[in-house]
This record gives structure tokens, C-alpha cells and sequence, in this order.
């Protein structure tokens, strides 16, 4: 047998595979029931695919849309409160993308920016029953049901088709299904009235009722352009679209004969159509029919039995496929279910399940593994020890079957198993120690704290072999290494705490001379550095090298980097400019699990298992991805059980039930690349963006379908959620996603890689401003950055944060100082007035008095006079009045610094036009000049007559001036002295 075994194995298998997709008679098919929480009820009437991807169920209770994880149900929308009464019967998408459901009591439409549907209110089609709704070639709509055949013209409106073949006949009506095929004809069956063909360009219509056509029901259109019909009642028939006359259609009959349990199941067909595989599957009240050979009319027949997998519900009343190639079943009463044709399993990997092993010993879980030959592997088993494993035979040899190990202790568990360079076999077992076997499989050696006393444990987890042969033992309390002599030594370490730890896994360094690093349940990753007969130490633990204790698997590859598997914390990396290992954040699906196998398969390209999921990645591009805890033929990938067969190109891993085997080199399929990707909802802090698009916490200037637009959320660093979906039906968690949130005006914008299961993008505390959320998807495969979906959306500021909320802080601030400052000084006027009340009762009788003489001579306008020059004016009766008002209002407003020109104007009942220009006139200054020298005056005055030196912002304010150095300024320049040096000047003379 030659080392292409496995290659051969692998074709041999797949052939296989290719047999079951082909459902050769016998093999299992796997039925998977959708919950029954996405449906409003278990009666499906109809099943149907969007342009977008969405999978679109109706039931008699209402409507959902599906996007492989959540669905979404819809309802009739009515501004007026009303609500549908009905059953909901088909789906239509016009070229716009414009969705249409057919229903009991006419058309509803779904309006994409309230993500509602509106019933479509035109006479014509109010109160018609719509059985069937398609869009032709050219675009037009065509609407089926009890009232005949409507078109829907340029206009929007339905229009009735008076179908009939002369006048004399009732127009076609009673119309139950349509289809048009690929020559322009558009074929209609009626209820009992047979079948009918319009020509779309000739507008000539033709019947035929021949025979079994007049029970004619549905209608599909197969990819070889044959027309099958399922009758009510006479079975399924093939129709050769190019053998049909005006007068004839030959058709063949495929019919159910109680005789034969390979012919259709029922003669009362619900609905046709086709696998990717070109077979014909038939939806009838007693089950799924599939024909499988047309020739000699063999049906693989399913219907509801015992056990896993089987179909749930007799009564299949829709079928449709599904862009991924996935098969829906609808039935009426048992809900929605979906078809795993390979039985559960990928055809990207192979299981080998060694089931004389599992015969045997009621188990089959691969521990670790090593080649012998290409035929021939050692096993490690949980529970009992090593076998020999001849897969070409698919028989087995215990260890204790093996003469040289005769007189060797039982044992149960082996945790490694590696291949020295000199060919010998070397067994890490739980509790006994290390084996060593010879080559020829003739001798043994055990190695264990009896036989060498420096070997302290027993319990070995890990071995590997550095570039100078040694062999490196990490077991339950340290780690030991061994020379090619097999003598066993303990390394003379600078920190015998470390040396003692769990050690779970070992890699020499190819890349850094004399390193070895080892991964430790307790101690973080430990860096081993060999010198003589000492090593230097140094555990990647606290101190800004990792935060993570606890490692499972290390792997220094040959490219120079590190990486290490946490337990239950993802992915690390070592940094070898901060020295520390670092968590790979982007790969999101990695979250909250153990990387617990890294191994290396051809140069560069890394594979590494968590218990379910298997990827392999290069220059941390994704190069496939797995995730099999949904798979019935698969448990969860052991510990340090990984091999790579360069000759075969395979990686190979142990698993609970056997071994599974994955190919290095794969090409990218069409069905990969070209997958639909969609953003299926958007969440702020909890709360949909559908449910709540009305909401004051949302604005939108798109849609709810989130296919562009700009949505604007209002909230204090809210908590974002985007689900999205690769409409990978079938593989729903083998799906992959790639997607990042860049906010602008920043750089960070890091690429994050998710599993199927992650199928939500949450982003925490976002910060106000304009983000942009990107994503494309992979089937296993790699990304396609051609499907990228973007979502833009803006994190708003908080009201109380806003521009316009910010100015009337500022004004509320301005106006709350303006007032406090005016408190102040009417405080401080009033304390002037307490401490010198001769000089306030001078200033009001000066400011009150008013004679009935010229204003120049009396007493009251001294202070006037000392602070104008007054023109010589006659000061009549009405200027005298006017000027008793003006120094009212100045004695009242003296210490009011918000005191303005516009409310001397307002309190004196004049225009301020006015107020100047008399004002000007008997004083030659300006109303404002004439209230600051006024006030200047009353400043002087005060100085002249107290006692104490007063402080000049104190005396500013009380005499309405609020800036010190302003009031400095214009004093000097009245007086000639700056109001401190008159102060002191008058105190002094005072003195003496």
C-alpha cells in the first residue's frame, strides 16, 4: 500500500458523498424543523426567497421573514386601526425589489420605510381570493385567483385580462397557479377547467383539457425546459416544451401505484420543484416525493417515521430552494423544516469513525495520535492506553497485544504520543510515566520515578523534541528533559516556583536558539532559555506580559511567531517589542472559548481547534472554518491531538468519535464566493430600530431595511447591536463574517473576524459622531470583499450636550451674574448710604429739587452745572418738565449698571431719536455722557465727603460703573486724578 492511501481514501469518500447528494435509495435524509417560536402558526401556505436573501414564509395566521437566525413577523398596517382577516398565500418581487403578498382578501405591498404592509386598495382587486402573483421578462405583474388573471399596466393599476379563446366564451376565471417559461408563454391552470397557454407576444391563448390535463393544478418549470404539472388528483406530469402544439401537449405520467414503494406517494400534488442536482421534488398531502430516476420513474419516497431527522409532517404543501442550494418544506400543520442532503456532515471533511474500535471498547475517542507507516497509526485512547490502527483493514492491536510491553503496568489514559528523530516511539502516559518503544515495535523502555529517581512525576502531559534531540517531558509539577541517552535530568532553574508548574504543552522555537516555551494551567506561558546544564526562566504572567493564568497550547511557528491557547479566553500572541503576549481580539468567534490545538500544517498556514470549531489561517488571513457542534457524527477535537501529513496534504485531528481529517489545499466554489450578505436589524441600547423607528431616540433618512440612509441615534454613550446574515441556511454556523465600526476622524478601525453563532456586532459606551459599520461574509472560504455591506449611522450628542443647549447655558450663566452683580452693588449702595447718610440725602435733594425758574439757576442742577458746560437755552415750561423727568430717572438708575440708552428712552416715553437730541440740546452731551458724568459727579463727591479710604471697585459699583479700571479711567479724566490719589490727597487734608 502506498503512502496515497489516505489520498485515495479521501475520493473514495467524497464519491460517496456525491452518492448521497445524488440520494441513491437507502441512505438517511436529515429533516431540520425550524422553532416554532418564528412562526405565527404550523400552517404554511406558501415559502418564498427576496432579492436580499430573506426567506419569506406565510401561514393562514400571518407572515414572517426569515434570515437563518431570527425572523421577523409582519402585519397589515391601517392608518385607520384595521386589521387583516385572512390567509396569506403568496409572494412576489417586482424588478424594483418591491415585495407583494397574495392574500384571501386582495394584494398587500410592504412598505420599506415603516417596514409594514399596506393593502393595495383598487376596486378591481379589493375582494380578489390571490392564488398566485409572478413578474415576466419584461417586468410586468401578473395576479391570479378566483377572479381570473390581472395585469398590472404602466400605471400602477390592475387590469382584468378578458382571457377566453372566442367571444362566445366565459372569460377565463377560478385561476389557481401561473408560470412563464423560457419561450414567452405564460401557462395558467384553473380549477377543473384544465390548463391554458397565453402568448405573451401574439396575445393568442390556447387550452387543453385532454385527458389528465384537466385536473391540472401546479406548475413548474425545470432547467432542461420541461414543463411539469401536479394535477389534483391523476398524479405528476412532464410536459416537453417544445413537443406543444397549438391543438396538442404530449405529456408522460408519473402516477402512485400501491404496488410499487418507489413510485410518488400521492396523486393529489401541493407543489414541484427542483435540487441543485436537477431532481424533481414533489410536495403531495401524504408526504415528499423525489424523483431520482426519470426513466425508470424511481421516487425516493420520505414521510413521517421513527427517529432522528425525519420528516416532521405528512402534508408538504410548499418546497422551495434556497440560493445556498438548501431545501425548505412548508406543510400544513406541521410548520417549516429544512433538508441536510449530506446528512449532517461537510464535504470539506472527512470522519473516520474506526468503528471496530468503538465495537469493542464502547468508545472511539482519539487522545493523540503518530504515524507508523502509511497505513498504520498509534492511537492514544481515553481509557484504554494505545492501539495499533490499520485504517486499510480497519483492525486494531492493544498495547498490551505488543510482546514488548509484557511486562508493563495497565494503564488507561496516553495523553502524547511523538516520534523521535532515531525512529523510536515515545508515550507520554497519565500515571505510569514515559514509554519508549523501538522502531521494529520489538523493545521497550519505561522511564518513570522508579526506574529514575530524578523523575519525580509521572503524569505527563506534553513532550517534545528540541533541534540537539533532547526530549522535553512537561508533566503534572514541572518538566524534565531527556538526552539522547535517555538519561533525565532536572535543569537547574532561576525560579523553582515556575518549574513546578502544570505543564500542558511544549514548542521548541526554530526560530530563537536554545527557547522553548511551554504553556502552563496556572502560570501563564513560561519561556524557557537553555544554557549547559541551566535554564533562565521567565513566565508571561501579570506585569503588563498577560493577564491570562491559565494556557493550554503553545506553538512557536516558522515564521518567528509565538502563539498561545487560553482556557476559556481565546488567543494570545507574543510581542516581541513589548514582550508580552496579546490577545487576538479580531477573532471575535474565539470569545470565551480554549484554543486547545495549534499545529502548523504547509509553511505559514496555522490550524488550531477550540472543542467544536477548526480554522486555519495565514499572515492572519482566514483560510477556512468550521464549526461542528451542530454536526450528529461529531463530539468535540481532544487535546494535543493534532498531525500534519505533508504527503497527503491533510490535517488531521482527534475527536471524540474517531478522527477527522481536513484538506490543506482547497479552491474557492461559486456558492462560496458569491453569497448574499445583509444587515438584518439595528439595536441602541436594547431596542430595535424597527420597533421604535418613530421613536424621539431614532431619526432615519432611509429605511428599516437598512440598505442605506443614515440613522441618527440621541442617546449618553449608548450601546449599539447590528445583527447581519450570509443566508447560509443549511451551514447557518460555518459561516464567517468579517466586519469592523470606523468612526470618523479616527484610525481606529480594526477588521474583527466572527463564527455563524456570532451573528451580532456589539459595540459599548460609543462615543457622539459619525460611525460606519462595514461587513462581508465567507462560507469556509474566503472573504469576498465585492458583497461588502456598509451601515452609516450618527451617535448624536446629548440634548443637554447640544450647540443650542450649550448657548443657553451660557446665557442663563450671563444673566445669573448680571444679577448677582447687581445684588452686590445695590448691597453695597445701600451700605454706603448706612455709613454716610448726609451724603446720600445731599445727592436726592439735589436730584429732586426743580424750580419753577430756568434749571441753569436752580439749586438741584449744581451738579450739572459742575459736570457740563450748559448751553444758554430758555428753559420753557416744557423743557423744564422734560428735565425734571430726566433727572428722576437718572437719580433712580445712578448705580444701575445695566442701565441703557434703549431704557432711558422706554421710561421717558420717547424714541431714543429723540431722547438725544433734546437731551443734546440743553446739555450738548449724549443721554448716556450725561448719566456717566452724573455719575462721576456722585463718585466725587462721596470721595470728597467720607471719613475712610474706600476701595475703588466698591466705590465703581455703587455709582453703576461694573469695570474698576474703566471708572479709573474716565474719573482722571474729568478730575485729573485717579480716585485713589484724590482719596488719599483728601484724607491728608483732612488730617491736618
Amino acid at each position: 500500500m502506498s503512502r496515497s492511501y489516505f489520498r485515495k481514501l479521501i475520493v473514495s469518500i467524497l464519491a460517496s458523498l456525491l452518492c448521497m447528494l445524488s440520494m441513491a435509495a437507502g441512505k438517511q435524509m436529515y429533516f431540520t424543523p425550524l422553532d416554532t417560536d418564528c412562526l405565527p402558526s404550523g400552517d404554511v401556505s406558501s415559502l418564498y426567497q427576496d432579492s436580499e436573501g430573506f426567506l419569506w414564509i406565510a401561514t393562514y395566521s400571518g407572515i414572517v421573514r426569515y434570515d437563518g437566525y431570527c425572523s421577523v413577523p409582519y402585519e397589515l398596517y391601517s392608518e385607520h386601526g384595521n386589521t387583516f382577516e385572512g390567509t396569506y398565500h403568496v409572494f412576489c418581487e417586482d424588478m424594483e425589489s418591491n415585495l407583494y403578498v397574495g392574500t384571501e382578501n386582495g394584494v398587500l405591498m410592504l412598505d420599506r420605510n415603516l417596514d409594514r404592509l399596506v393593502k393595495i386598495q383598487q376596486p378591481e382587486i379589493q375582494n380578489l381570493e390571490v392564488t398566485d402573483i409572478i413578474v415576466d421578462k419584461s417586468g410586468r405583474m401578473w395576479v391570479c385567483g378566483d377572479l381570473g388573471v390581472f395585469r398590472k399596466d404602466m400605471n400602477g393599476v390592475f387590469i382584468r385580462q378578458e382571457l377566453r379563446r372566442d367571444v362566445s366564451e366565459e372569460p377565463l376565471s377560478d385561476a389557481v397557479d401561473m408560470l412563464v417559461d423560457p419561450f414567452d408563454n405564460l401557462w395558467i391552470t384553473s380549477w377543473s377547467k384544465g390548463l391554458y397557454r397565453y402568448n405573451l407576444n401574439t396575445g393568442k391563448i390556447f387550452r387543453y383539457t385532454e385527458g389528465d390535463l384537466s385536473s391540472s393544478y401546479v406548475l413548474h418549470c425545470d432547467d432542461d425546459n420541461n414543463l411539469w404539472v401536479g394535477t389534483w388528483g391523476q398524479g405528476l406530469l412532464k410536459v416537453d416544451l417544445e413537443e406543444v402544439t397549438d391543438e396538442e401537449m404530449p405529456y408522460e405520467r408519473f402516477f402512485h401505484d400501491s404496488r410499487r414503494d418507489n413510485s410518488i406517494l400521492d396523486n393529489i400534488i401541493y407543489d414541484i420543484d427542483q435540487d441543485s442536482d436537477g431532481n424533481i421534488w414533489v410536495g403531495s398531502r401524504s408526504g415528499l416525493s423525489i424523483l431520482i430516476d426519470q426513466q425508470r420513474k424511481v421516487f425516493r419516497n420520505e414521510y413521517p417515521k421513527e427517529g432522528y431527522g425525519s420528516l416532521p409532517y405528512n402534508e408538504v404543501n410548499a418546497i422551495l430552494r434556497t440560493r445556498d442550494g438548501t431545501m425548505w418544506l412548508g406543510m400544513m400543520g406541521g410548520g417549516v423544516c429544512k433538508t441536510d442532503l449530506a446528512g449532517g456532515n461537510s464535504n470539506d471533511i472527512i470522519f473516520l469513525d474506526i468503528n471496530s474500535v468503538r465495537d469493542k471498547y464502547k468508545t472511539s475517542s482519539v487522545r493523540c495520535m503518530c504515524q507508523v507507516d502509511p497505513n498504520i497509526y498509534w492511537f492514544g485512547l481515553f481509557g484504554r492506553g494505545m492501539i495499533l490502527y490499520d485504517v486499510r483493514t480497519e483492525t486494531f492491536q492493544n498495547y498490551s497485544e505488543l510482546p514488548c510491553f509484557d511486562d508493563f503496568p495497565t494503564i488507561s489514559t496516553t495523553d502524547c504520543i511523538i516520534r523521535r528523530s532515531n525512529g523510536e516511539y515515545v508515550f507520554g502516559t497519565y500515571n505510569n510515566g514515559l514509554w519508549l518503544c523501538s522502531p521494529d515495535l520489538k523493545s521497550a523502555t519505561l522511564i518513570n520515578s522508579t526506574t529514575r529517581a530524578v523523575m519525580s512525576d509521572d503524569c505527563i502531559h506534553s513532550l517534545a523534541e528540541d533541534a540537539d534531540r533532547n526530549i522535553w517531558i512537561g508533566t503534572d509539577g514541572g518538566f524534565f528533559v531527556m538526552d539522547t541517552l535517555n538519561r533525565v535530568t532536572s535543569p537547574s532553574v532561576s525560579d523553582d516556583e515556575l518549574s513546578s508548574s502544570k505543564i500542558l504543552d511544549i514548542s521548541p522555537d526554530p526560530s530563537r536558539d536554545n527557547t522553548l516555551w511551554m504553556a502552563t494551567d496556572g502560570n501563564g506561558v513560561i519561556r524557557l532559555e537553555v544554557s549547559g546544564d541551566e535554564a533562565h526562566i521567565r513566565s508571561y504572567l501579570g506585569e503588563g506580559r498577560c493577564n491570562v493564568s491559565q494556557f493550554i497550547s503553545v506553538h512557536a511557528d516558522s515564521q518567528g511567531n509565538v502563539w498561545a491557547g487560553s482556557i476559556l479566553n481565546g488567543l494570545y500572541l507574543y510581542d516581541e517589542e513589548t514582550d508580552s503576549f496579546v490577545k487576538q481580539n479580531y477573532l471575535a468567534f474565539l470569545e470565551n472559548k480554549s484554543v486547545i490545538n495549534i499545529a502548523e500544517g504547509p509553511v505559514g498556514q496555522l490550524w488550531m481547534t477550540t472543542e467544536e470549531i477548526v480554522f486555519s489561517f495565514k499572515n492572519k488571513e482566514l483560510l477556512m472554518y468550521h464549526d461542528l457542534s451542530g454536526k450528529n457524527s461529531f463530539s468535540s477535537f481532544n487535546r494535543n491531538s493534532s498531525m500534519y501529513m505533508p504527503d497527503e496534504g491533510n490535517m488531521i485531528f482527534g475527536c471524540n468519535k474517531g478522527i477527522a481529517l481536513f484538506p490543506c489545499k482547497r479552491e474557492m466554489t461559486d456558492a462560496a464566493r458569491n453569497h448574499d450578505i445583509a444587515i438584518t436589524d439595528f439595536y441602541c441600547n436594547g431596542l430595535s430600530y424597527r420597533d421604535f423607528a418613530d421613536s424621539r431616540s431614532y431619526r432615519s433618512d432611509g429605511d428599516v431595511h437598512y440598505k442605506d440612509g443614515v440613522y441618527s441615534v440621541s442617546s449618553r454613550r449608548p450601546d449599539i447591536s447590528i445583527h447581519f446574515s450570509l443566508f447560509e441556511f443549511m451551514n447557518t454556523f460555518n459561516t464567517v463574517f468579517w466586519y469592523r465600526l470606523s468612526r470618523e476622524g479616527s484610525d481606529d478601525d480594526q477588521w474583527f473576524i466572527a463564527g455563524g453563532k456570532e451573528h451580532v456586532a456589539v459595540f459599548r459606551n460609543l462615543k457622539p459622531g459619525n460611525y460606519c459599520f462595514e461587513i462581508c461574509g465567507m462560507r469556509t472560504s474566503t472573504f469576498n470583499l465585492s458583497r461588502l455591506e456598509s451601515l452609516n449611522f450618527r451617535i448624536l450628542r446629548s440634548p443637554w450636550l447640544s450647540w443650542w443647549m450649550i448657548l443657553l447655558y451660557v446665557i442663563l450663566f450671563a444673566v445669573s451674574a448680571i444679577t448677582v452683580i447687581s445684588i452686590v452693588r445695590h448691597s453695597m449702595k445701600q451700605l454706603a448710604v448706612e455709613m454716610h447718610p448726609e451724603v446720600a440725602d445731599e445727592q436726592d435733594t439735589e436730584l429732586e429739587k426743580t424750580t419753577a425758574d430756568t434749571l441753569p439757576d436752580s439749586p438741584e442742577t449744581e451738579i450739572i452745572k459742575m459736570s457740563f458746560d450748559i448751553r444758554k437755552v430758555d428753559m420753557t415750561p416744557p423743557n423744564q418738565v422734560f428735565m425734571q423727568k430726566v433727572l428722576k430717572i437718572v437719580n433712580e438708575h445712578l448705580a444701575d449698571s445695566d442701565f441703557r440708552q434703549a431704557d432711558f428712552a422706554r421710561e421717558m416715553a420717547v424714541s431714543q431719536t429723540v431722547l438725544t437730541e433734546r437731551i443734546k440740546a440743553m446739555t450738548g452731551v449724549t443721554p448716556m455722557a450725561f448719566l456717566t458724568n452724573a455719575r462721576l459727579k456722585m463718585a466725587y463727591t462721596i470721595i470728597q465727603e467720607v471719613s475712610e479710604h474706600i476701595h475703588v471697585a466698591d466705590l465703581a459699583y455703587s455709582v453703576g460703573f461694573n469695570d474698576a479700571k474703566y471708572f479709573s479711567k474716565k474719573f482722571k479724566e474729568k478730575y485729573g486724578k485717579s480716585p485713589n490719589k484724590m482719596m488719599t490727597e483728601t484724607e491728608q487734608e483732612k488730617q491736618e
